[in-house]
């Protein structure tokens, strides 16, 4: 059961351990020019979503470009590295920091104190991540976001990824370890200019998940599902950055089989997990403005699962109001309360402190 999470954190270490190839000038302006004339012909053929793709990659060259740059000039006192720039080093490896799965993007990982309210615990420090690696980003040798079309199938990544809920004193605390190699890829269902569904998000992962102590394990496959549908707000915020609030939403549906071993319990259960789950997020940008930050968001995400094994279902409920300072940093405010897996015991707790996002 264990082999899975040695596996993951031993890919995750891996892209310290080499140094990545950049494109080489020729070769990135040769891509410029094809992506310009890909451009052409899909905005002369009316194909909304190839010049969509065209447009993003030209973005990601000029990035590229951007990141090369700032590589030769690193050791030039007069041009100092701000923390964004030190963390888009990191990306171009392929590796990410988010506060966990998250179909647009998700928040930054928490590093703060935590109290339990439910099991009336001292606050401690905690750190809640979702550390990921994209493979096909490394394989490709590129700096820009690499992509695998299968006809209809986008594939966007292939990662390995380790999600951590963790305090640093507190026994009773309701801490998880889930550990993936995962896939995210994109259906595309409506090309029409005018379609409302556009496609299907679908994340599918090999995952092993246990409670602090991992003395109990689940090894499972799991997938979730979510809409691509812009013109509903599904995953795009409403509005203008001017208006005072903007909205967007986003709904899941999952289903997660496997087997779940338990040395306290004495469980060796195969099973099968069907979950739901959705997110609403408010955008204060009169608030953003009057601090003079770059963003603050206020979200809400709840996560129902339903457990074959027992008939029963458990709910998850957590709020959360983020300020970030940079693309990178910034401070986070959640109160969760409800039964999170894999041990679905009861919590209720307030944890705040610096978000970190790459």
């Amino acid at each position: 059961m264990k082999t899975l999470s040695a596996l993951v954190v031993f890919l995750l270490l891996g892209p310290l351990l080499f140094e990545a190839r950049a494109l080489t000038e020729a070769e990135r302006q040769q891509a410029i020019e094809e992506n310009t004339a890909d451009l052409k012909a899909a905005v002369d053929n009316g194909d909304l979503e190839a010049a969509t793709v065209a447009l993003e990659a030209l973005k990601n060259l000029k990035q590229a470009a951007e990141s090369a740059q700032k590589s030769n000039d690193i050791d030039d006192p007069k041009k100092p590295q701000n923390i964004d720039d030190v963390f888009k080093t990191l990306r171009d490896w392929g590796l990410s920091l988010t506060l966990a799965p998250d179909a647009d993007g998700g928040k930054g990982a928490h590093f703060g104190f935590n109290h339990d309210r439910h099991a009336g615990t001292d606050i401690v420090w905690d750190a809640q991540f979702y550390l990921k690696w994209n493979l096909l980003k490394r394989w490709l040798q590129q700096r820009h976001e690499p992509v695998l079309y299968l006809g209809d199938l986008r594939v966007d990544s292939l990662a390995v990824s380790a999600q951590g809920k963790i305090t640093s004193t507190d026994n009773t605390a309701t801490d998880a370890w889930r550990f993936r190699l995962e896939s995210e890829t994109y259906l595309r269902l409506d090309r029409s200019p005018d379609g409302v569904l556009r496609g299907l998000l679908i994340n599918l992962a090999a995952k092993d998940e246990s409670n602090r102590d991992f003395q109990m394990n689940r090894f499972s496959g799991e997938i979730w599902i979510t809409p691509i549908a812009s013109r509903l707000y599904i995953g795009r915020f409403s509005g203008r950055p001017e208006d005072w609030i903007q909205f967007r939403w986003r709904p899941y549906v999952g289903i997660d089989a496997g087997r779940t071993d338990s040395e306290s319990h004495g469980m060796d259960d195969s099973n099968v997990w069907l979950m739901a789950r959705g997110k609403v997020e408010l955008a204060l940008n009169f608030l953003r403005n009057a601090l003079h930050v770059k963003d603050v968001v206020l979200s809400a995400e709840d996560r129902i699962v339903y457990l074959s094994e027992t008939s029963t279902s458990h709910n998850y409920l957590k709020a959360n109001l983020s300020l970030l300072l940079t693309k990178s940093i910034g401070f986070s405010l959640d109160y969760s309360i409800g039964k999170d897996s894999p041990a679905f015991q009861s919590e209720r707790i307030l944890t705040g402190g610096l978000s970190v996002k790459f």
